[in-house]
């Protein structure tokens, strides 16, 4: 054997450490889709790389020869495995049956024969030409019909490979596009490689950059490792409902093991996902456990709905267990979606509420605007039928107030059926005050706000609310010269102070400052603020006391908020 210096082989030494701590990666998720085909394919391309590295360190041809036998107990290995792989990483697992396993098999069996047993019948090698590229000695392997059945075949299993993972790239959520996608590179950057080497139309004939490319297949490996988690996720089972990756999802396993769960179940469980995992599902979500025991063998499936508590709030969801069937092992169990609607719930009701208030609406306007008009057209009577000047302008004048009642009637309906023309939303209550506090401090007041990290569920128009509940400071009190908004977690909720240090409202106008008509018609009028803010169950009062400035307290039910308990008070009342 006679040894000489090649720059490539410490590069392909690398590239086989690499795959081979892959490999053993591999192995240990090896009940993940593809894990044992996977660690099939790592390992015999460990063993390409590393047998390679010695055949460049050779410079004789027996040498080579030797390390070219080795080789192919890799080389011959990778078109099936990868196949494989692919079969089950795309959730077609189920046509790895033992026969065509054998068959795939076969393959690398026949092919590795072929090759220990060239000097027999140089069918597949026919002959060598050495050449000299940089001081050291390569080896020109000249091709036989065999080879070329070997790489045909080889082409076509590898080709099909390829085909299954980009149809699943096209068809997989978004989340695993950017894991596939890396996956594609992995491969096809050392099969680039290998055509280049048999074409003979690489940079350096006679030199197979194949092992090199494994090199990038190993670290583009470790990349989707790291950022997606590549050897323990379970894309098989999430593909199936590419539709519902916003909802929550658990998989789970024929013992009620949980298998695998999206980010948003976790939030709900309030567990780091790889926590969950491994853990006993009625521990985990013991909500949810008349829903899987309901997703018998028989009906297949079951949907209830069902409420639990997320990061502290109260949120309701519509729960939908499947039966997995055993069409592949790692797709038995059950797969429960679950789908929030809670904001929908809210919706409906603040709608019907928005209903009832219309209709409230209608008939008072419509029996104010009735007895206006009949002012109107009696004051008219008198007008025509006195003779008296200074009774016929008394008339006419009382005529025309009564026709700009009408007008502000016909205004304060135009407000007030702008009522739940947007659909309740969540606002961040310190960007909704912003108008509030602007309008204070113009008109010379200091302004604060400590409810950092509070949002509402409201209706759109809560920004003009607060923003007349400073307007009501400004208009009512000239003493005032501080305009405040506080928050706090009380026992039942929510509790919003907006308060100034004015003169107060008197105790016997409390009540009567929220009834309709009441104001300076600022526009709105705190009728409207009680009728915008329980359209979502809010509720609002005055608790100042007179002389010492006014105090509105609005009480926000639990579901309509959410904190981060963070620049706010938290009491128990």
């Amino acid at each position: 054997m006679i040894w000489q210096y090649s720059p490539l082989p410490p590069l392909l030494l690398i590239s086989a450490a690499l795959t081979a701590v892959l490999s053993v990666i591999a192995w240990k998720n090896r009940q993940s889709p593809g894990g044992k085909a996977l660690t099939i394919f790592l390992s015999a391309a460990t063993l390409w790389s590393a047998a390679y590295a010695l055949e460049l360190s050779a410079a004789d041809l027996e040498s080579n020869l030797l390390f070219t036998d080795i080789e192919y107990f890799g080389i011959a290995v990778v078109p099936p495995a990868f196949l494989a792989f692919a079969l089950s990483y795309t959730g077609r697992e189920h046509l790895l049956t033992r026969s065509r396993v054998l068959l795939l098999a076969l393959f690398p069996a026949l092919t590795i024969i072929a090759v220990l047993s060239n000097d027999l019948h140089h069918l597949y090698y026919t002959g060598f030409t050495s050449s000299i590229d940089g001081g050291a000695v390569i080896w020109l392997f000249h091709y036989g019909p065999l080879f070329w059945i070997y790489w045909i075949i080889a082409a076509l299993l590898i080709l099909a490979a390829l085909v299954l993972l980009i149809t699943h790239l096209l068809d997989a959520p978004a989340a695993y596009r950017s894991q596939i996608g890396l996956l594609l590179i992995a491969c096809i950057v050392p099969l680039i490689a290998d055509v280049l080497y048999v074409l003979k139309t690489g940079p350096v004939p006679g030199l197979d950059l194949t092992p090199v490319g494994f090199l990038v297949t190993g670290l583009t490996l470790e990349a989707a490792t790291i950022r997606y988690q590549f050897f323990s996720v379970t894309p098989v089972a999430r593909s199936l409902l590419p539709g519902v990756m916003t909802d929550s999802m658990i998989v789970l396993d024929d013992s009620g093991r949980i298998v695998d769960v999206n980010s948003s179940a976790a939030v709900i469980a309030g567990l780091p996902e790889e926590a969950a995992i491994g853990m006993p599902f009625d521990r985990v979500f013991p909500s949810l456990k008349s829903v899987v025991a309901g997703c018998t063998e028989e009906a297949g499936r079951s949907e209830a709905e069902v409420e639990m508590t997320v990061i502290g709030q109260a949120r309701v969801f519509i729960s939908r267990c499947q039966r997995m069937k055993e069409t592949s092992r790692n797709m038995a169990g059950y797969l429960v979606v679950l789908h929030d609607v809670t904001d929908l719930l809210h919706e409906k009701a603040a709608l019907k509420k928005v209903n009832e208030k219309l209709g409230l609406l209608a008939d008072i306007t419509r029996h104010d605007i009735l007895n206006q008009l009949t002012a109107v057209t009696g004051y008219m009577d008198l007008a025509i039928e006195s003779e008296d000047i200074a009774e016929i302008r008394g008339d006419l004048g009382k005529s025309r107030a009564a026709a700009e009642n009408v007008r502000h009637q016909l205004e304060f309906a135009r407000d007030y059926s702008s009522l739940g023309r947007g659909s309740p939303q969540w606002f961040d209550l310190v960007a909704a005050a912003q108008s509030a506090l602007v309008y204070a401090g113009q008109n010379g007041m200091r302004t604060g706000i400590s409810c950092t990290g509070v949002t509402i569920y409201a209706d759109p128009l809560i920004e003009r609310t607060l923003f007349n509940l400073a307007h009501n400071a400004v208009a009512y009190s000239a003493t005032a010269t501080e305009f405040r908004i506080s928050c706090t977690i009380a026992s039942d909720g929510l509790v919003i102070v907006v308060e100034d240090n004015g003169i107060g409202v008197p105790d016997e106008e409390k009540e009567i400052i929220f009834r309709r008509g009441v104001g300076k018609h600022t526009g709105l009028g705190l009728f409207m603020v009680r009728e915008i803010l329980g359209i979502t169950g809010m509720t609002i009062r005055e608790i100042g006391t007179p002389g010492q400035g006014a105090r509105f307290e609005i009480s926000v039910p639990p579901g309509c908020f959410r904190t981060d308990h963070a620049g706010i008070d938290a009491v128990t009342v």
